[in-house]
């Protein structure tokens, strides 16, 4: 039985994505792996249901704990993970296709190599004029958000303030106006500066 209702492929899926947030997964020993408690914050369960979970997917050979703790995906769980975070793309790039908006690749190579290209947000000074590529996708609120705001794929912007210790940034968005942000949205806005 899921813990609190979230099934093995929301967990796996969010463990690849605390893994590294734009959807390369860092193999062992690299980046930072999740801890059980960052995996409760993001699915917003307890740590209590959250450690249940981890342990029945290592139980199943889909994780495995460092020695911190933190969940490793084994290659059976880092496989099952990119199989659901593509069959998430491909939905996504259907309704942003439809919506007019520029979709993430689905292609997992073509994703990796563009990653080396872009920055998140909080890491631009003001005056930078960027495209917004990618948004951190292990934050539903966050990502509902974004689109409210009008922070999509394919968006030019321009930093018009980036002040990460008043954890405040101010962006101009083309045909949209100025949006204040957070340094956590500022975070999970992956662009690609001018």
């Amino acid at each position: 039985m899921p813990a609190a209702g979230h099934s093995v492929d929301e967990y796996l899926e969010t463990i690849y994505f605390l893994a590294f947030p734009i959807g390369e997964y860092t193999p062992h020993g690299a980046g930072s792996p999740p801890l059980a408690s960052r995996v409760a914050e993001m699915l917003h369960v307890s740590r209590a249901s959250a450690g249940e979970m981890l342990k029945r997917l290592e139980a199943e050979g889909l994780i495995e704990r460092g020695k911190k703790k933190e969940a490793l995906l084994t290659e059976s769980g880092r496989e099952r993970a990119e199989r659901v975070v593509r069959k998430h793309r491909i939905i996504e790039r259907l309704l942003t296709d439809f919506m007019g908006y520029t979709g993430w690749p689905v292609d997992p190579a073509v994703e990796q190599a563009e990653n080396a290209e872009l920055a998140p947000l909080a890491t631009l000074t003001a005056g930078t004029r960027a495209t917004i590529v990618r948004l951190a996708e292990h934050d539903g609120d966050l990502l509902h958000w974004f689109y409210d705001q009008g922070l999509v794929p394919g968006t030019s912007i321009l930093v018009r303030n980036a002040e990460p210790a008043a954890d405040q940034f101010t962006v101009a968005i083309e045909k949209v106006g100025e949006r204040a942000i957070s340094e956590k949205a500022a975070a999970g806005l992956f662009v690609r500066p001018s």
